[in-house]
């Protein structure tokens, strides 16, 4: 039997780029599309993209259910229409406070980050089978805070490590 080997160059590319503030971090993710030819669209989360690259209409004030129907909404959208990748802009402002709940049950310590883990593998898995190229951004010291690492001091935090887990190369 002959056994089937993955073509890798079908394989999107998830790129994770991380600086400090103002260093030009959605500069480099424009102009690695660039270089690329890919036709990005970006999920920015704070306002930030300065770049000739269109930013997807998300209210991201609203609640985290509200913010995750969006974008899971609108990624399949995104993978069928003339973009090809997405940028995230401020990865761990979306995770830490746009897909976290403000309030959780205070009978469980841990649901805040239990709602938090479901909607992040949502959104993983929507990008995912999207099919998309994925860039996320990050600042260099992206840490989310959960109920293993709630001291700032930390150098790493699981939703931090998985995705990194998925990112094929550091920019």
């Amino acid at each position: 039997m002959e056994i089937p080997i993955a073509d890798k160059s079908k394989r999107p590319d998830i790129v994770m780029i991380y600086g400090n503030p103002g260093t030009g971090k959605t500069t480099s993710a424009c102009r690695y599309c660039k270089m690329k030819g890919y036709n990005p669209i970006v999920l920015d989360v704070n306002n930030t993209n300065h770049t000739s690259m269109p930013n997807l209409d998300i209210d991201f004030t609203k609640n985290h259910i509200v913010i995750l129907k969006e974008l899971t909404k609108w990624i399949p959208i995104i993978a069928k229409s003339e973009y090809d990748t997405i940028v995230i802009e401020d990865t761990g402002r979306l995770i830490d406070t746009k897909l976290t709940p403000t309030k959780a049950n205070e009978k469980n310590k841990f649901a805040k980050w239990e709602v938090r883990a479901t909607a992040m593998s949502k959104l993983i898995d929507c990008l995912m089978k999207s099919g998309l190229n994925i860039i996320f951004i990050g600042q260099s010291d992206m840490i989310i805070k959960d109920h293993e690492n709630k001291d700032e001091n930390e150098t790493y935090s699981k939703p931090v490590v998985e995705i990194n887990s998925i990112v094929n190369w550091a920019y």
